[in-house]
């Protein structure tokens, strides 16, 4: 069940009653006017101008939905009446609370015997005994909904409902202190705390919450500066500063359906009633009780209540929403909760009242109160009596109007203007305004408003236009002082008519401090956000409340909610060291250094940063802010240079000994080089000499045993073609052998000459893509293999620097006998690739064929020393000892490993 807040209702014989009800609020700021003493006529101005209805006679009437009391007003009631009459129902409306016709007594005992025995499941008992701990957080600055009060304990209107629960459920929750609304609702969005009391329900919050039933609405409102007339509609904001409590509902709403209008988040309601006290914004948006609480208070008197929104806050509990149970058992203790001890809750912080019927057992005590009225109206009469006598003096002394001028233009603080909008003439300037511009008042009134103005005369001509039309109000300007120097001001002009003239009243507040200060801001906060630095704010007790981009970064985290909340130590590896850090900031303002970083995913890096603290205008220490570099890579490139540095010193030290031990020894060694000089050049002349020989044996070999070899080998075949009828079968097979032999003999002739042609070829290294040509040449082995698939695993890229054609004959070599040996295997597979040892480069081709022992490896590449019979493997012996001429030739070295049955693998070296 819900109940409405106490309301006036200013009503008549309209056409639309409708909206005489939406306009309440408006009303209710004309009571303190008519209170003071404003002509009664107004209230039939007021009817007339604000409801869009004309009455159908002359009666107005003011009555109240909780007492049904209603007062009538005719156009000849004196104002003496009026005061009397809204005295008595105002006075009266504090004795409904106490009638009661439906025994408030039993009601409340009924109520109270409800307890978490009867109200709740057993599973529901269940989850609460398992969850003994619930974290509950409130807005510390919204009162009387709820507040912090002088202690620092929760209050207000939610925190009494809490209690009641408790008694309830049988339950004590856990509140969160010292938390501004923007910090609990951080936390409460990660979980961290568990529910709050008082929220309106948005589309963004039902993502993380469960709500109860709304329990209380409260109408949104909006105030203003006094002067500024009634707002019928939320579309004359457009344009305008209007400030709200940054993370309440309507922070959400106003958005939606009035981008228009200009937003200023402000910490909570007195920050943004302060902002439009000192003209930083043209209104501020917030519930009606928190307006009505804080109008009460005496700066507030320039304010008023000058709207109302189509907002209404339905105000729920919310839990977290894997607690959705929890929204469920709050909704039953909140549905037991009786209308009485509702009421008792308003009447604490609110004046609610309900509708009343008779209670004649109660005629005697409203007899007394109103005895009791009777005298306190005889003291109010009196006094009122004295008001006008004195209001009655005060008119004899001086004319109203010249007495509302003199108070509120000529001795006003604020700079203040009449100016004729027709020609744009000063008309008159007040005191404060010689003060500011620094002309005095004969100068500025001979003046026009286009010299003062730094906009062209068209563009102020245009917005004194808007001004006089009343389609704006508030204006940014920047004016000319008298010295030359420029100000920025705020202007707020209103058309007023004397004397059957229209002119314009302006209102100056100089905010050249201000904008310099926002934008000070601005600059700085733009230098916070940009910059490369991973940037980040604390506060006093070394908890995280801002962080940029690069911070997430380099931290590892994807919003800024995860690391918001979290204290410093969060982010170090050991906590200790920040501690050691904070204790160094509170002891010197400043400290920069390196430390240990983690980061979300528990990864540890070097961190060097910068920090300074934030102190108060009295010096006292409210936080932290620092900048701070990933330096992981630099301290380890530092690092390596450190060790390689000493490693290069021992190495010198150590060349330098050997090299001191050398010298007396080196001119031994000069002799003898001289001397082995010479027998070297004696050896190479024998050289030439046998190269000269090896060259003819060569020739001979390569055409004079060419021949020979040719005719056996065709004669064979001649006799195996012509004459096979002839010869049995023990001829053809011994004329098979010749022509093998001959053939071996032809080939073994063949890698002999290429042997020896090696050390003789041409050199020309040139870089080789190593990958391409082993491919190059396993696919044409693959065509010899007589259709057997080897599987051929080739590294890609492999580079390296010699001379084609000889690398060509090395490499075919090693293939031809991969694929030779592993061609008997089931699965036979040949692998090229290379590897990396120190600082050598090492390059490989392994197979899994017949292998060979180990005790035989020096063998392999001694020319005509074969390790099978020409029967297993045809070959001459020639292949691998070319392969080592040509890795020799090339500066590097070639070696084998293997093992029977198990593959071998040739290892080569390329400089």
């Amino acid at each position: 069940m819900q109940y409405p807040f106490h309301e006036f209702f200013f009503a008549g014989s309209f056409k639309n009653d409708d909206l005489v009800k939406s306009r309440n609020a408006a009303f209710m700021s004309f009571l303190p006017r008519i209170l003071r003493g404003r002509n009664p006529e107004i209230i039939k101005d007021f009817s007339s101008s604000r409801f869009s209805g004309t009455p159908q006679n002359d009666r107005i009437r003011l009555f109240t939905r909780p007492t049904k009391m209603d007062l009538n007003f005719n156009k000849n009631i004196t104002l003496r009446q009026i005061k009397a009459r809204l005295l008595i129902m105002l006075v009266l409306l504090p004795v409904c609370i106490f009638l009661n016709p439906k025994n408030a007594d039993a009601r409340q005992q009924e109520t109270a015997s409800q307890t978490s025995a009867n109200l709740l499941t057993q599973t529901e008992k269940a989850w609460l005994a398992e969850h003994p701990v619930i974290r509950v957080a409130m807005a510390p600055d919204w009162p009387p909904v709820e507040f912090a009060d002088e202690h620092g304990e929760p209050s207000g209107i939610s925190e009494d409902y809490l209690r009641l629960i408790e008694k309830r459920l049988g339950i004590k929750f856990k509140r969160a202190h010292g938390l501004s609304w923007q910090e609990a609702y951080t936390r409460m969005r990660r979980w961290e705390i568990d529910m709050t009391t008082c929220v309106a329900e948005t589309p963004e919050r039902t993502a993380f919450w469960a709500f109860t039933k709304p329990y209380m609405r409260i109408p949104i409102l909006i105030v203003a500066d006094r002067h500024v007339p009634y707002i019928a509609d939320m579309r004359e904001l457009a344009g305008r500063k209007v400030a709200v409590a940054e993370g309440y509902a309507v922070d959400e709403w106003i958005p939606r359906d009035f981008p228009d209008i200009d937003l200023v988040r402000v910490p909570g309601p007195l920050e943004g009633l302060e902002a439009l006290r000192h003209g930083e914004v043209f209104a501020y948006i917030d519930a009606m009780l928190t307006i009505g609480h804080f109008l009460t208070l005496p700066r507030m008197g320039t304010l008023q209540i000058a709207g109302q929104t189509p907002y209404v806050n339905a105000q729920s509990m919310a839990v977290r929403k894997d607690w959705a149970i929890l929204a469920g058992i709050l909704d039953k203790a909140l549905d037991s909760i009786s209308e009485t001890e509702r009421m008792e809750i308003y009447r604490r912080w609110v004046p609610v009242y309900r509708e009343i019927g008779p209670e004649y057992t109660l005629l005697w005590w409203i007899f007394g109160i109103l005895a009791v009225i009777l005298l306190v109206s005889a003291a109010w009469i009196w006094k009122l009596r004295r008001e006008i006598a004195a209001r009655k003096k005060a008119e004899a002394e001086a004319s109203e109007s010249e007495f509302l001028y003199k108070k509120l233009f000529e001795d006003h603080s604020a700079v203040k203007l009449l100016i004729e909008p027709d020609t744009a003439n000063i008309v008159d300037a007040n005191e404060a305004a010689e003060k500011f511009y620094g002309w005095p008042r004969e100068k500025l009134t001979q003046m026009k408003i286009t010299d003062i103005n730094t906009l062209s005369p068209t563009e102020v001509r245009q917005e004194m236009e808007e001004a006089r039309t009343s389609k704006k109000i508030y204006f940014e300007f920047r004016h000319r002082l008298a010295d030359g120097s420029i100000r920025n001001v705020d202007v707020f002009s209103s058309k007023i008519n004397i004397k059957g003239k229209e002119f314009l009243h302006s209102i100056i507040h100089d905010v050249t401090e201000r904008r310099q200060a926002e934008e000070a801001l601005r600059i700085k906060n733009l230098t916070f956000d940009t910059s490369i630095a991973a940037n980040s704010i604390a506060d006093a007790e070394g908890v995280i409340i801002e962080a940029n981009n690069p911070f997430l970064t380099l931290w590892g985290y994807a919003s800024k909610e995860e690391v918001v909340g979290n204290p410093i130590s969060y982010f170090f590896k050991d906590a200790d060291e920040a501690s050691v850090i904070v204790a160094s900031l509170n002891r010197d303002g400043h400290w920069q250094g390196s430390f240990t970083g983690k980061k979300k995913d528990g990864l540890t890096f070097i961190c060097y940063g910068m920090a300074t603290v934030i102190r108060d205008k009295n010096g006292n220490i409210t936080g932290y802010q620092s900048s701070v570099l990933d330096v992981t890579k630099q301290m380890q490139s530092q690092e390596e240079l450190k060790r390689l540095t000493q490693e290069l010193e021992k190495r010198v030290e150590a060349r330098t000994k050997e090299l001191h031990k050398s010298q007396l020894a080196l001119l031994n060694v000069v002799d003898d080089l001289n001397e082995k000089t010479q027998k070297l050049a004696a050896a190479n002349e024998s050289l030439e000499g046998l190269n000269k020989e090896l060259e003819a044996f060569a020739y001979s070999v390569s055409h004079d045993l060419r021949a020979p070899l040719r005719s056996i080998d065709g004669f064979s075949m001649a006799l195996l073609e012509d004459y096979a009828d002839k010869i049995d079968k023990t001829g053809n097979d011994y004329l098979e052998r010749v022509r093998r032999a001959a053939q071996n003999m032809g080939e073994l002739i063949d890698d002999m000459l290429k042997l020896s042609r090696v050390s003789k070829a041409d050199f020309r290294p040139e870089p080789l893509n190593l990958s391409e040509m082993v491919r190059e040449i396993s696919a044409d082995c693959a065509k010899n293999a007589g259709g057997k698939t080897t599987h051929i695993k080739i590294e890609k890229e492999i580079i390296a620097s010699g001379d084609r054609a000889l690398l060509q004959i090395a490499l075919t070599n090693l293939i031809d006998n991969a694929f030779k040996f592993s061609c008997k295997q089931n699965n036979p597979s040949i692998e090229f690739a290379a590897k990396q040892e120190n600082e050598t480069k090492i390059f490989y081709i392994r197979d899994n064929g017949t292998g060979f022992d180990m005790a035989y490896a020096d063998k392999l590449f001694t020319p005509f020393q074969r390790l099978h019979t020409q029967e297993e493997f045809s070959g001459t012996g020639i292949g691998l000892a070319t392969v080592q001429r040509i890795i020799h030739r090339h500066g590097g070295k070639i070696w084998a490993e293997g093992d029977i049955n198990k593959g071998a693998t040739f290892y080569f070296t390329l400089p």
